[in-house]
């Protein structure tokens, strides 16, 4: 983490419309904390410069590389050698991902508005409290997403303020992270939201309680799953599974805050914010693309055709039984060139959303826990409500035997339907599936790329390394095992 004796700040817009939400707005000086954190205006360009942190921590190939490049959604595309490594599970503490400082840039600006925001005198108390929630649960949602990806992280709850002051710091266990900060973060935000808010680009009640259902989904605390999730569907908002053609699908992703679908996305402005390069990876006119759908994901999506979401996912003509699929469409409108095929946006335009939560994640998540409980009936209830509405067979539980049967036709579910969203490589970790579905796949394209077939390797490789440059800075950390320094 970077010392630092200042906040970067966002200057508010005057000259824009009404509508206009202050989470476009981007950082573009400093100063002081001392003079700052006095007006209204302080406070809600301290928040945006929270969601400015968030954005920064999951563009370049962060979000791909972390949530899905790992796993059996992607394979390798174009030539650079920075994805082959990543799709072999080479990845070492020269890889750019492997660099956790985003993430910890955004915990320092929650930390610092956690601690001025309660003493400011000119913000009413249902303004400072939801501005000390959205601070409170984003700092949940980066430590939530460090400890899965290196495990024990240096926990900070304080900003660094003076540049005396020490910032060389040791890992804390993951347990302690999650349950004397995480949890109790997630906790006071609920205590404090505005409960009327509900504008995805936001964090709302609805968002903080999908983030604790994921947290206890990963500590398989499944009554609370159970409870936490049961008040977001109980939410005056109506959150509900609805799409069912593949307009009203790829709506969820264009148009967040009018879908009952999303509960929160980061908004995202070419113009202000820069491309999208995250989603770039993934789908752009100006490059191949990093990452392609990998075969096996791709032809349960070509054994139902009439799945909505096939061709909000790809372009349906361009299928070739050859030719792997190499531009994910998913967050884009759709633009037809003169050939009637799918056009991506070329990269500087390039500003789709990023979508953290939504109602069918926490559903089927929602499902694995009636499945643990005992609850069988509940868990394909979910399920097949889901497969029907995306059109696609509903299936019968005398054919699932055992609650790992279950479990599985469940996260066979989440793959396609959060597919390219960041979850398909936390769901293998949490349910301690990685080695058994990667090691397969990983001798395969091993074999094609003409090394030896070692598969997954290592199972400590679950977890990254820490990036070099981290670790220099850093003399307190220790690497993780099997990786070198």
């Amino acid at each position: 983490m970077k010392k630092q004796s200042y906040i970067a700040i966002v200057l508010l817009v005057v000259s824009i419309s009404g509508c206009k939400k202050f989470l476009d707005q981007q950082p573009i000086t400093t100063i002081s904390s001392d003079n700052f954190w006095k007006t209204p205006a302080d406070a809600s360009a301290g928040i945006a410069g929270i969601y400015d942190g968030l954005q920064a921590a999951f563009n370049s190939s962060h979000f791909p590389e972390w949530g899905d490049a790992r796993s059996d959604n992607y394979n390798a595309g174009g030539t650079g050698a920075n994805q082959v490594t990543v799709s072999l599970n080479g990845v070492s503490s020269l890889t750019g991902s492997a660099n956790w400082g985003t993430i910890f840039q955004a915990i320092g600006r929650a930390n610092t508005a956690i601690k001025y925001i309660p003493g400011m005198t000119t913000l009413d108390a249902n303004t400072k409290n939801n501005d000390l929630a959205q601070a409170y649960a984003s700092r949940a949602l980066m430590y939530f997403w460090a400890i899965r990806l290196w495990g024990p992280v240096p926990l900070r709850t304080t900003p660094y303020e003076s540049i005396n002051e020490p910032t060389a710091q040791a890992r804390t266990p993951v347990d302690s992270i999650l349950n004397f900060s995480i949890l109790p973060d997630l906790k006071q935000a609920l205590a404090l939201v505005d409960a009327s808010q509900t504008n995805a680009f936001q964090i709302t009640k609805g968002a903080i309680l999908a983030m604790l259902t994921d947290v206890y989904m990963w500590q398989k605390d499944y009554p609370d799953v159970l409870s936490t999730s049961a008040q977001l569907l109980a939410l005056p908002y109506g959150y509900k599974v609805s799409a069912n053609t593949s307009d009203l699908y790829r709506s969820i992703f264009l148009d967040p805050v009018n879908s009952k679908e999303a509960i929160f996305s980061l908004n995202w402005n070419s113009v202000q914010d820069g491309s999208n390069s995250s989603m770039a990876a993934i789908g752009s006119q100006s490059h191949t693309s990093n990452y392609y759908i990998d075969s096996s994901v791709f032809l349960r999506f070509e054994n139902v055709k009439a799945d909505i979401r096939r061709a909000v996912i790809y372009d349906t003509v361009l299928v070739n039984a050859i030719k792997p699929v190499q531009q994910i469409a998913k967050f884009y409108p759709v633009v037809l060139n003169s050939t009637k095929n799918l056009t991506m946006p070329l990269d500087v335009n390039n500003q789709a959303f990023i979508p953290l939560y939504r109602i069918a994640d926490i559903l089927l998540l929602r499902a694995e826990a009636f499945n643990w409980t005992g609850d069988t009936a509940s868990a394909f209830s979910i399920l097949n409500n889901i497969k029907t509405t995306r059109k696609t067979p509903a299936v019968s539980s005398a054919n699932y035997h055992t609650p790992l049967d279950v479990e599985k036709a469940i996260l066979d579910e989440r793959q396609l339907e959060l597919f390219a969203e960041g979850k398909r490589w936390f769901d293998l970790l949490r349910t301690g599936r990685t080695i058994a579905v990667m090691d397969p796949i990983l001798k395969v394209r091993q074999l094609q790329r003409g090394n030896a077939p070692i598969g997954f390797g290592d199972p400590r490789q679950v977890l990254w390394p820490i990036a070099r440059d981290v670790l220099t800075r850093n003399p307190l950390l220790v690497q993780n095992p099997p990786y070198s320094e």
